[in-house]
């Protein structure tokens, strides 16, 4: 989809429909958790500012008011710690932070940009996004602009690829 056609209502209204699929009919066929994977870091933000505390599920009349009192999608963070999984949760990131890293030692130069590296390994411990959505058995991945760069879908391919075979 196109930039400004809508991609992140679509998005939303998958997540809902799944969401409620799966509390109200078959809880096998339907998830209601979800994996939102940004291209980088501004896209992410944008979607951070939309999804962050369920904000676009809030400000938008997308679920009937009868079923308001059951939706309870808890929106997890690349940033939060995460100490257990939520029943109902939308796991949002940038597809950075699900890559393999070869240099598991190695520093990463000022990537929050805070003026000093930071060591990989520290940032993977804080970092387990990755850990996580490969324990939800039934997961629902949807990502975000990233159907214009081509040079770059190969990476993406491998990386959902990778996260399809581990669930």
């Amino acid at each position: 989809m196109a930039t400004g056609s809508g991609k992140t209502f679509t998005m939303t209204f998958a997540v809902i429909w799944s969401y409620f699929n799966h509390i109200k009919e078959d809880k096998k066929e339907y998830t209601s958790k979800f994996l939102l994977i940004a291209p980088n870091i501004i896209v992410y933000e944008r979607l951070k500012r939309d999804f962050e505390d369920g904000k676009i599920f809030k400000e938008y009349p997308f679920i009937p008011d009868e079923w308001k009192q059951d939706f309870d999608l808890k929106v997890v963070l690349r940033e939060d710690p995460i100490n257990f999984i939520p029943e109902h949760a939308l796991f949002l990131t940038n597809i950075q932070r699900l890559q393999e890293r070869e240099d598991k030692d190695t520093e990463i130069d000022d990537i929050l940009g805070l003026g000093k590296p930071i060591i990989q390994d520290k940032l993977k411990e804080e970092n387990r996004i990755k850990e996580v959505v490969l324990e939800c058995p039934n997961l629902m991945i949807l990502k975000d602009e990233a159907h214009y760069i081509s040079h770059v879908e190969r990476e993406w391919k491998k990386i959902l690829l990778k996260l399809h075979e581990n669930l």
